[in-house]
Order: C-alpha cells, then sequence, then structure tokens
C-alpha cells in the first residue's frame, strides 16, 4: 500500500506536469508553425495562369470559334488561340491532368485514381504545368513584344 502524498509533493508534481504540458505544446506549436512555413514555402502560387484557365473555360461566348484539343477520351474547347497553343505544348499527363480539373471538374482524388498515381502527383503535375504555361507565355512576350 502507498503512502498518501503530502501537500509539498503534490504541488512539485503539479508544477513538474504543468510545466511538462507547457512544454509540450510550445514545441507542437512551434511544429506547426515551421510546417506551415516550409509548405508555403513549396507552394507556388500562380494565380495569373489559373485566371487564363479558369476565363477559357467559363467565357463561352461563341462556340462555333473554338480551339479544340483531345486528350485520351477526353475533348476540350477554348476561344483563345494563345492558350490553345500553351496547352498544345504540354505533356500529355499534364494536359490530362487539367483537362479533368478544369474542364470537367473532377476532384483531385478521382484525376488520381484515373492515372493510377498518388493526390501528390496529381498536385505536382498541376504545378509543373501551371509553370511551363507561365514559361510560355514569358517566352512568347520577349519573342513577340506588344507595342502600346
Amino acid at each position: 500500500m502507498s503512502e498518501p502524498i503530502d501537500s509539498k509533493t503534490a504541488d512539485i508534481i503539479i508544477s513538474m506536469f504543468d510545466s511538462f504540458c507547457k512544454t509540450v505544446l510550445r514545441n507542437l506549436s512551434r511544429n506547426i508553425r515551421r510546417r506551415m512555413k516550409k509548405q508555403a514555402q513549396r507552394l507556388v502560387t500562380l494565380p495569373d495562369v489559373q485566371e487564363i484557365l479558369y476565363e477559357s473555360v467559363y467565357n463561352d461566348q461563341y462556340s462555333t470559334d473554338r480551339f479544340i484539343i483531345q486528350v485520351r477520351d477526353f475533348e476540350i474547347g477554348m476561344y483563345f488561340e494563345c492558350v490553345y497553343h500553351a496547352l498544345s505544348a504540354l505533356p500529355e499527363k499534364q494536359l490530362l491532368v487539367l483537362t479533368l480539373d478544369f474542364w470537367y471538374c473532377w476532384p483531385v482524388k478521382d484525376i488520381a485514381k484515373y492515372l493510377e498515381v498518388t493526390e501528390k502527383t496529381v498536385y505536382n503535375l498541376r504545378l509543373r504545368a501551371f509553370k511551363s504555361i507561365r514559361n510560355y507565355y514569358e517566352r512568347e512576350q520577349k519573342e513577340n513584344p506588344i507595342d502600346v
């Protein structure tokens, strides 16, 4: 049978436990902040490319003046020749990810299942596609500057 703990010992144990809990919570919050910071550094946001793609998809005005790209069993149409050329330059998997994401509105999980890859691979393919499109537009702008 154990002896009862006196109040001084109980106060010390409570103090130690309190200190331990605070240390664990402080370290956890630091780890979360570090992870979020690293994730923000790895995440490349390309709002201009996304905006161009959304604009091409959702600004449907004249159904006869479209550029059509066929990728596997899917067909996509767009009204901007520059978007057509940028997308035509993409590898098939990157184009397929953008097609299923923007034109067919598939969730990432379904795209990954269709391509038989992980969801992370889908995110990476989409990111690489955005970078390729951005590079294409930057190259085009350098080669054919617009005089204002």
